[in-house]
């Protein structure tokens, strides 16, 4: 068995932070280099639940907006899937005194 890990190169991860399919690209790779690790959009995520109903479980893709997402389903998996969700998170301060 082999694997073959793409190392990305200090152009490419310049960047990141100006477009928007490199960074969705980058985002759903499953493995970094710490140099790689460094540039990591985080500011740029969006994460998606994708469905596919003859599918069990979830997918999960991370990309910058809706149309870069929908540009990843159409070059990465053979359809769209049957349900998208975009999952938000949200913080909110809780005062502990009270």
């Amino acid at each position: 068995m082999s694997i073959t890990v793409r190392l990305w190169s200090d152009e490419e991860l310049q960047s990141l932070k100006h477009d928007k399919w490199l960074a969705t690209v980058f985002m759903n790779v499953s493995t970094f280099s710490g140099k790689e690790i460094e540039f990591y959009p985080y500011e740029q995520r969006r994460v998606y639940k994708c469905e596919w109903v003859d599918e069990p479980e979830l997918v999960t893709i991370y990309a910058t907006d809706e149309r870069m997402l929908k540009r990843f389903i159409d070059e990465e998996y053979t359809r769209r899937p049957d349900f998208i969700h975009q999952q938000i998170t949200q913080y909110r301060p809780i005062d502990p005194l009270s």
